[in-house]
């Protein structure tokens, strides 16, 4: 299923195509003798501008081309209809089961994980504050407690034994704990998707997200990973999917 969005304006789209000679030239509605549909996608087309002249940020072919390129990122598309006399339209479907959240990108083992916002309390150097065993256990010593440390890249199957200089404390599904990490990248807005059955099982994860940089961000299930008893004493779990 998909969300169609539509936006129309009363004015006929025009393109001056006197060096233009990929369209294909055929009687049509418009009685222009040019495919009004196939002119329409040359808006699409990389490089492809109707500006007369062209500035540091305008005229330069990239946007139209970007919004269909971001938007079949997200598993939609774009299309753009027009009519002498009815107007233009550009319709923008998406599928229903895009979510949007904020989220603060984590690095484990190179690769980026997200951890959603409204699970973090804050975030600290781990080299600031003690660390305890307990029962075999790490803990952070911090001025309003003695917080478990969750070591992310052991639990996510992706440990190498790289340093965790930065921990996030978050909130579980009854305890709070700190997540141990490598680098802390940034808060994003993610648009996240659920991941096939066969590619989350077992995995404490609940979706992913598509970065600017191409990279998949795979986001943490807090609560899966918020420590028990066996967890403590045994960091293994099933392997992220590469």
């Amino acid at each position: 299923m998909s969300v169609a969005v539509s936006i129309s304006s009363p004015d006929f789209f025009r393109i001056s195509l006197p060096c233009v000679t990929s369209v294909p030239s055929r009687r049509t509605t418009s009685g222009t003798g040019i495919d009004v549909s196939r002119a329409a996608e040359l808006l699409f087309a990389p490089g492809f501008s109707t500006a007369e002249t062209t500035s540091d940020i305008s005229g330069r072919g990239v946007g139209m081309d970007a919004v269909r390129t971001t938007i079949r990122e997200l598993g939609g598309d774009v299309t753009l209809a027009s009519e002498p006399g009815c107007g233009t339209t550009a319709q923008i479907r998406l599928p229903l089961t895009l979510a949007i959240m904020n989220a603060l990108l984590v690095e484990i083992e190179h690769r980026p994980f997200a951890v959603p916002i409204d699970r973090i309390e804050r975030t600290v150097k781990l080299a600031d504050h003690p660390v305890r065993s307990v029962a075999g256990a790490r803990m952070l010593v911090l001025d309003d407690g003695v917080l478990p440390i969750v070591d992310a890249g052991a639990l996510l199957g992706a440990s190498s034994g790289e340093e965790r200089g930065h921990g996030v404390i978050v909130h579980g599904s009854d305890r709070r704990f700190v997540l141990a990490t490598g680098h802390l990248i940034g808060q994003r807005e993610l648009v996240t998707r659920p991941l096939p059955s066969h590619v989350s099982e077992g995995a404490p994860l609940t979706g992913g997200a598509v970065l600017a940089s191409g990279e998949i961000a795979l986001i943490v299930d807090c609560d899966a990973l918020a420590p028990t008893g066996a967890l403590l004493a045994s960091t293994t779990t099933a392997p992220v999917p590469a």
